[in-house]
């Protein structure tokens, strides 16, 4: 009985001791996963093809809070910025993405290990303030051709973040990470405005210009068009510094 008492305040000793709050900021890059049929592109051999991708493509820079509950458990919120660019090259057209979003990523992660450790972190994502353009640049013949961009706005996104890495203590108070993340992710704009620069005789060809607005549901003669679910799964390499609050130890008198 004494036994298992001395180990359980054993046990809280070191569950107290390892409370405390840490932040961290970093970086990394993401490439994209899980492709899916995002447009089309009219080439200048008088082809129709499907631009096939993900918009997750791009550097992402983060910065975070957490609270280590124990040495194994803790919770973190994460705040990271995508920049998107040139995400997407067809061979036949000029066709290019530049845009950001904000993610808010609330996680919970789990760690193993002392000096070196071992971690496991998974969350949701909640995107806000995203912003996309799309550049096509088609060419219907030498001379024919036109351009076209469009911007996306507004609209919630939301996802599942998950990472694995391996965290080096420097010292008590500081630690730099590496890891391995996976986003999947969708984001329904619910507006576009669309400009066109014409080329050559290629008026006929051509989309109209103007701002659309996009909703989940709409009438039979719309003054609308259904939303459109773009993805932003992404897998990529994340590096960072931690620095750990540590609490003071009370004076003894």
């Amino acid at each position: 009985m004494k036994t298992l008492i001395t180990f359980l305040l054993l046990l809280y000793s070191i569950n107290i001791n390892a409370q405390h709050f840490y932040i961290s900021a970093g970086g990394g890059y993401n490439l994209p996963v899980m492709k899916q049929d995002i447009g089309t592109y009219k080439s200048g051999t008088n082809k129709v093809a499907n631009v096939v991708g993900s918009y997750g493509k791009g550097v992402t820079i983060d910065g975070s809070i957490g609270y280590n509950f124990n040495k194994h458990i803790s919770a973190e919120i994460i705040l990271s910025k995508l920049d998107i660019a040139d995400n997407i090259f067809p061979e036949e057209s000029d066709f290019t993405i530049n845009g950001t979003m904000t993610r808010i990523i609330p996680t919970i992660k789990f760690s193993t290990g002392n000096r070196v450790k071992a971690f496991l972190r998974s969350g949701f994502i909640v995107g806000i303030n995203p912003h996309l353009k799309v550049h096509q640049d088609v060419m219907m013949s030498p001379v024919d051709g036109f351009i076209v961009t469009t911007e996306y706005t507004d609209g919630n996104s939301f996802g599942f973040y998950n990472a694995v890495g391996v965290e080096y203590m420097i010292t008590n108070a500081l630690s730099v990470s590496i890891d391995f993340n996976t986003i999947i992710q969708n984001w329904g704009p619910e507006k576009s405005e669309r400009t066109v620069e014409i080329k050559g005789r290629a008026t006929p060809f051509v989309p109209s210009p103007g701002t659309t607005s996009y909703s989940d549901e709409m009438e039979i003669f719309p003054g609308n068009l259904l939303k459109t679910y773009y993805p932003f799964n992404s897998m990529g390499l994340h590096l960072g510094i931690v620095y750990h609050f540590q609490k003071k130890e009370k004076k003894e008198e």
